[in-house]
């Protein structure tokens, strides 16, 4: 399953993305590339994420250097004189309001649209 994030109609480069299914089934995530494209892969490896409605979970990764991050990095705050492209409560799994259905039998290309 794959899909693109934009933002007024432009492509967003490294936005962390997570479909939460709302019944049973693991987790997919994925990581936009330059061109705000992405393919879904569940937690279990698999291609895609599960047939029905998922809660939809965005992070800026721009805040963050373009490498790992070592042990006394990773409660570093890296947003100084940054500002997330993504509005805060998209990243929250309890707050999020973005929902997106995933449907058996289709190619499931996911437009995602910030604003």
């Amino acid at each position: 399953m794959t899909g693109k994030v934009t933002l007024d109609g432009k492509p967003l480069e490294r936005i962390a993305i997570e479909f939460h299914p709302d019944g049973p089934g693991p987790r997919s995530t994925a990581t936009t590339g330059a061109d705000g494209t992405f393919t879904l892969t569940t937690d279990t490896g698999k291609p895609g994420a599960v047939v029905g409605t998922h809660k939809v979970i965005l992070r800026d990764l721009s805040l963050f250097p373009d490498r790992p991050l070592n042990r006394e990095e990773l409660n570093q705050d890296f947003s100084k004189g940054k500002k997330s492209r993504i509005k805060a409560d998209l990243g929250d799994k309890a707050k999020t309001t973005m929902t997106k259905t995933v449907e058996n039998g289709k190619a499931n290309e996911i437009a995602i649209e910030v604003k």
